[in-house]
């Protein structure tokens, strides 16, 4: 076990932007390679939904599309947002007239329109086309996908604020270009974390990249939009057609997605073990793809926590126990085999947000949590060269 700068903290979290991006682009590949045929049926049954429901409502659905003005897939298949757009872009992706991985992120767009048209209350929520999109709101409860500016109790731990025009700096590589005449702001420009977020806190203590777009709801959209346009007979895989378009355009992070896909049951994901975004049952091969990740240099498991330094131990004595100084970060980098091993118990997605509910951890939260995941004398070596770590710092 080793400590890390800050400085060096910096650069973990850069490459495992870089990391998360290829891993992202392995699974769109791998839906490219082996799912293209279940994805276009979706899509394609989403969109025939789409001019069932306008022929009842035209005016209605003609002004819907008109101020969908946001989604790249327009630019992809040269047309505007309107209904005959949509029957171009119908076109397009039933004859693969479009570069392979433009492909999938013009299927996400549709996804993602349908996840925004479902909450127009004007589309019939007793319609048999419909009602399965309508009760989405099931999928993103209360607390995790509220905001606290809009909850009903007035917290939750969804919370990102728009940027200011002097915060945003338009971010290229490791990201994939998108149309900017039609998507000015990837998400991760455009977005920041605010005070109450969660996933912020998460990011922080496991070293990932600190984006600021929060928990996906477009994730959960696109979970029930599948399930909808299947008829409940969506392949698993295919659900992760959101990380494969979303976390390469920088919209979103892998932990973002990965967490709403492990809640619903499509993955086990544990935090920088890639091998962990796919499925379980029968997707060995993209399994085994995705490990490769593990070994990359960038792959760095980390935990970052709250930890008062040596001079702030004075201080602390010195007014009674009251701890008046600021703390300082540790950063305790888990670098041998077995370190890395025991750090895969501590990572899976699920239990990590939880332990990330109560705010930034201190050096004796984090001592706890291995106490309870890792009861033993392996834990308890763990806890002892943590603290070694620190009071040698």
């Amino acid at each position: 076990m080793q400590l890390l700068s800050s400085n060096q903290l910096k650069q973990v979290r850069l490459g495992r932007r870089e990391l998360e991006v290829n891993a992202a682009m392995v699974i769109g590949r791998y839906l490219l390679a082996t799912q293209r045929e279940h994805i276009r049926r979706l899509i394609v049954n989403m969109i025939d939904k789409f001019f069932v429901l306008s022929e009842t409502h035209p005016d209605r659905t003609e002004a819907f599309l008109a101020e969908s003005t946001n989604f790249a897939m327009w630019s992809h298949c040269f047309t505007r947002p309107c209904t005959g757009g949509l029957g171009e872009v119908r076109r397009r992706v039933v004859s693969d007239r479009l570069p392979s991985y433009t492909w999938l992120h013009v299927c996400s767009d549709v996804i993602r329109l349908f996840g925004e048209l479902s909450e127009k209350r004007w589309v019939p929520a007793n319609d048999e086309h419909w009602h399965v999109m309508a009760k989405k709101d099931s999928l993103r409860p209360e607390p995790v996908f509220a905001k606290p500016e809009t909850s009903r109790v007035g917290w939750g731990h969804r919370h990102r604020l728009n940027r200011t025009p002097a915060e945003q700096t338009r971010i290229g590589a490791p990201f994939m270009g998108i149309p900017r005449e039609r998507v000015a702001l990837r998400g991760v420009e455009r977005f920041k974390f605010g005070g109450d977020s969660v996933i912020a806190t998460l990011d922080w203590t496991y070293g990932l990249p600190e984006e600021g777009a929060d928990v996906s709801g477009t994730t959960t959209d696109s979970i029930a939009a599948m399930r909808w346009a299947s008829g409940g007979q969506v392949n698993p895989v295919a659900q992760l057609i959101a990380i494969a378009s979303m976390v390469p355009q920088g919209h979103h992070t892998i932990a973002e997605c990965a967490w709403p896909l492990t809640r619903h049951g499509y993955m086990d994901y544990h935090i920088g073990f890639y091998d962990t975004l796919a499925p379980a049952g029968g997707y060995t091969g993209l399994a085994k793809t995705l490990k490769i990740l593990d070994n990359d240099a960038r792959n760095i498991h980390v935990l970052v926590c709250r930890a008062m330094g040596k001079s702030d131990w004075r201080t602390w004595e010195q007014r009674g126990g009251r701890i008046i100084a600021p703390v300082k970060e540790l950063v305790l980098h888990f670098d041998s085999p077995d370190e890395i091993a025991f750090y895969r118990r501590l990572a899976n997605v699920r239990s990590a947000y939880g332990f990330c509910v109560g705010g930034r951890p201190t050096l004796d939260s984090v001592a706890n949590l291995i106490r309870t995941r890792a009861p033993g004398i392996q834990g308890q070596q763990i806890i002892d060269r943590m603290f070694s770590k620190y009071h040698t710092a």
